[in-house]
């Protein structure tokens, strides 16, 4: 799969091109010497590969190397500034930094859209995404063999159809099918038709949110020492 993020000025937006097709985008409107960004999507099928972030990352030094102050209303590029304040903090407008930071402490009761996005935060006890998978993946699984030795984790079939390893037991789920990993049970779950899309909804905490993130983070490659930093386990 190869990836790449241009600015369309055309359009106003930074677009994210999988294998050449348009897989999300970043939009934002430019003055002399300001950008503001306001919205970022992803689509449906790119979800939960980390592309978004890969989007906000490319974007946000695009910012730097324009010149410009960040203004960042877009609630997915903002939470970017929060985790990475060493990187992208200054580029946001003086008058605005205190507010993307303090944005950490407030969690949204209600967000517009769920995909690309998430419901929940740091200081939630769960946290609820919606995630999709093409079927065209080389991997069998979304998710290799692992356990979170002190949290659950459940999914909520939408549209197609996922297969689970939950301890021993192997199943699938369709539309409507609940499943439940409880913590300290091995688990893993891909996509059980090759070419179909398949789209779901996540239920974790807060600790297995942060994991997903720092396995898509740049430069991430001791998966294993990851899931340790996180109170879990690699398996597989």
């Amino acid at each position: 799969m190869s990836t790449e993020v241009r600015d369309s000025p055309d359009e106003l937006r930074y677009e994210l091109l999988v294998d050449g097709r348009l897989a999300g985008f970043a939009q934002y409107r430019l003055s002399e010497d300001r950008i503001t960004m306001f919205h970022t999507e992803v689509e449906p099928e790119y979800e939960g590969r980390g592309l978004g972030q890969e989007l906000a990352r490319a974007a946000l030094n695009d910012v730097r190397r324009r010149g410009v102050g960040l203004v960042p209303v877009c609630p997915f590029i903002a939470a970017y500034v929060r985790r990475h304040p060493d990187d992208y903090l200054g580029l946001v407008v003086p008058g605005m930094r205190e507010k993307v930071m303090e944005g950490a402490e407030r969690t949204p009761s209600f967000i517009p859209s769920l995909p690309g996005g998430q419901l929940g935060g740091a200081a939630s006890d769960f946290v609820i995404v919606q995630w999709s998978d093409s079927g065209d993946s080389e991997w069998e699984w979304i998710a290799p063999l692992h356990v979170h030795h002190a949290d659950d984790e459940a999914w909520y079939v939408l549209e197609g159809v996922l297969r689970f390893r939950i301890g021993d037991e192997e199943f699938e789920a369709g539309p409507g099918g609940a499943v439940l990993a409880p913590k300290g049970i091995a688990h893993s779950y891909g996509n059980a038709r090759r070419g179909q899309i398949a789209r779901y909804l996540l239920v974790m905490t807060p600790k297995i949110r942060a994991l997903v993130e720092a396995l898509h983070e740049p430069g991430a490659n001791d998966y294993a020492a990851i899931f340790r930093a996180h109170d879990s386990e690699l398996l597989s």
